[in-house]
């Protein structure tokens, strides 16, 4: 358990700046470029046994000179011999689980896919020993998941870019030393550090050089120095159809359901296999057949506002049923109805597709009149346009065979003002109101946590609005996480002048999800934020307590300094009082 956690909050992964130092082997030197944030189900051993199946691989694929004893990088040749305590825990947080029980045995395979002639010709390892490595490891994958043929992608986005252990850093290194380079496309997701500022910010060396040394090594591989879970964001955006090999969840969940290409949900080291290659397994979401809704959910009108004041819903509303969504969907892509007359922006599409994508495992989701269907010729945001783009009306397209919403399909669930309450109080606080000693439910902030995932230019613009010719409180820090491609085009329009001016502090490459003290204030203990994604994992990463509210509660709290016994939205106490 966490100290100051709600009971039963345990700690997944090792923050970065909380425990680095003792973890790590001795010899982490390196570059000084960037790193990135990781799924808690991913740990070092984990990520440590996968690199040394990348070895096996790599060493099959190449001659006697390279052997496996030979030093990746002189300057991080010790690193590369040492692992990860699985039992030494960051200090305060107690020793990380160790398994009672040995790991299930691995999947069955199924008969290997079927290559063209591209794809055998890598196998051959015509195209060096780094992508016939890779395209080993793709061919794999594809066995355990039954696919009989591997598809092209015109794009990839890699998640592994962050330091979880140091076989995240191995891994790359060897790609570059084998000479990989990426044969599609490629972006880079957030890294464990702003590679620019993480001096400033004080993190210890012993983390802020491996991270910024993995950054540099997947830079070296010809991927773009993008730094963004939210790839959705730039114009390098893929359209509706196109298949690509994205990693990172709220990005995946994104590029299925709003942009209407197809990805699936890719792990760690199996996104750079895909970037080298330019291949993926033909299954899960790549299939028309796995991309079909199963389960319909259906929103119940009195959870609304009356339409003519339906204006009223501020953005707390589309993380918090983003997450009452996933909730019910587990792993079926649903169909949501109901939503039909609410208008939703990029950024609020944004925000349920992270928070869907925290407890839901499917990687798709449909919500009629806001997203394309799963086959046929939808009205999606061209490539690029994202940014501009409100995707507004009914956009759903017939697939062979018939529409989409011919008949709800599966089982149907609904959606009732109780459930988004319940869900807004296990967010905000998890129900518990503290009191001080003169009994007042007051609580005071010390950190204003903003981007997780990384703040659109929308976002900033209005953030920049409800901060205009205001004052921050003296003991509340606000960080905004963005990416640097939206980072400039906010700098340009002058939304980042006023942020600062307000006391704002905006941070990129990096991602709430892997930072810890000193970036999380080694005083803070109430951390507010106005995403659904952060306030559910905050408790366990920072071990402090996390309040949800709207953007403007958001500011309101750092204004004051403190935040209310309940941060309810008006739209959500106001109905539950007629409801009574």
């Amino acid at each position: 358990g966490i100290p100051g956690a709600p009971p039963g909050t345990h700690s997944c992964r090792c923050r970065l700046g909380e425990g680095w130092g003792e973890r790590l082997p001795r010899g982490w030197e390196g570059g000084d470029g960037g790193g990135d944030s990781r799924d808690a189900s991913m740990g070092a051993s984990t990520d440590a046994s996968a690199a040394a199946s990348m070895d096996e691989s790599m060493d099959a694929s190449t001659d006697a000179s390279m052997d496996r004893g030979a030093s990746v990088d002189a300057s991080t040749d010790a690193s590369m011999d040492g692992s990860t305590d699985a039992s030494t825990g960051a200090p305060g947080y107690g020793p990380m689980p160790v398994p009672a029980s040995p790991p299930p045995a691995p999947p069955a395979l199924s008969a290997p896919p079927a290559l063209d002639a591209e794809e055998a010709a890598m196998l051959r390892g015509d195209r060096g020993p780094a992508a016939q490595a890779a395209i080993r490891i793709v061919v794999r994958a594809a066995q355990t998941q039954g696919a009989a043929r591997l598809v092209p992608v015109t794009q990839a986005h890699i998640d592994g870019c962050m330091l979880i252990s140091p076989a995240s850093l191995r891994f790359a290194l060897r790609l570059v030393e084998l000479g990989g380079r990426v044969s599609v496309p490629t972006t880079l997701n957030a890294l464990s550090v702003d590679t620019r500022r993480w001096r400033q910010l004080r993190v210890p060396p012993e983390v802020g050089v491996p991270a910024s040394a993995l950054g540099d090594a997947y830079v070296r591989l010809g991927a773009q120095a993008t730094f963004t879970c939210a790839p959705y964001l730039l114009d390098s955006a893929p359209g509706a159809g196109e298949h690509v090999g994205w990693g990172e969840s709220n990005a995946v969940v994104f590029a299925n359901s709003v942009l209407g290409a197809r990805t699936q949900k890719y792990a760690d080291f199996l996104d750079a296999c895909i970037a080298l290659t330019g291949r993926a397994p033909a299954a899960g979401a790549h299939l028309s057949s796995e991309r079909r809704p199963t389960l319909t959910l259906r929103l119940c009108p009195w959870a609304l506002p009356p339409p003519d004041t339906r204006a009223a819903v501020d953005d707390a509303f589309w993380p918090l049923l983003g997450y009452v969504c996933g909730r019910l969907a587990g792993g079926r892509v649903p169909l949501i109805l109901g939503l039909e007359g609410v208008r939703a922006s990029i950024k609020d599409l944004q925000a349920f597709c992270a928070a869907f994508g925290t407890t839901a495992a499917a990687p798709l989701f449909h919500i009629c009149g806001h997203t394309p269907a799963a086959d046929g010729e939808p009205k999606a945001a061209a490539a690029g346009s994202v940014l501009a783009s409100e995707l507004d009306g009914p956009i759903l397209a017939s697939e062979p065979g018939g529409s989409i919403l011919a008949s709800e399909p599966g089982e149907v669930h609904l959606i009732d003002l109780l459930q988004l309450r319940e869900a807004f109080d296990a967010l905000d606080g998890g129900g518990h109101r503290p009191t001080d000693e003169a009994g007042s439910e007051t609580e005071p902030v010390q950190l204003i946590a903003l981007g997780n995932p990384h703040a659109s230019l929308g976002e900033l613009s209005a953030l920049a609005a409800l901060t205009r010719g205001r004052e921050r409180h003296r003991s509340v820090r606000m960080i905004v996480m963005v990416g640097r491609y939206v980072l400039y085009l906010a700098s340009a329009e002058g939304y980042v002048r006023e942020l600062e001016r307000f006391g704002a502090t905006l941070l990129s490459d990096t991602c709430w999800c892997m930072l810890g003290e000193p970036v999380v204030p080694p005083t803070a203990v109430t951390i507010v934020t106005n995403s659904a994604k952060y306030a559910h994992y905050a408790p366990g990463l920072t071990g402090r307590r996390a309040r949800f509210t709207s953007l403007a509660g958001c500011v309101q709290a750092a204004v004051d300094g403190s935040v209310g016994p309940s941060a309810r939205p008006g739209w959500l106490a106001s109905r539950a009082r007629t409801e009574k």
